[in-house]
């Protein structure tokens, strides 16, 4: 399980697409040992002065 926490979701995009070689060609050993079968983004707003920042 790949669990990340941040302020846009590119730098996860990025971060994945080099695990899957989409750069260079070359992938992360770990797909060699793992199969991934989803992917799923969720969304926690922000907290402004004590209530939600929609």
């Amino acid at each position: 399980m790949f669990v990340a926490f941040g302020c846009s979701y590119a730098a996860f995009e990025a971060q994945l697409g080099r695990m899957y070689g989409r750069d260079d060609g070359i992938q992360d050993g770990l797909m060699a040992i793992s199969d991934p079968l989803e992917l799923a983004y969720f969304w926690c707003p922000p907290l402004v002065n004590g209530t939600l920042g929609l």
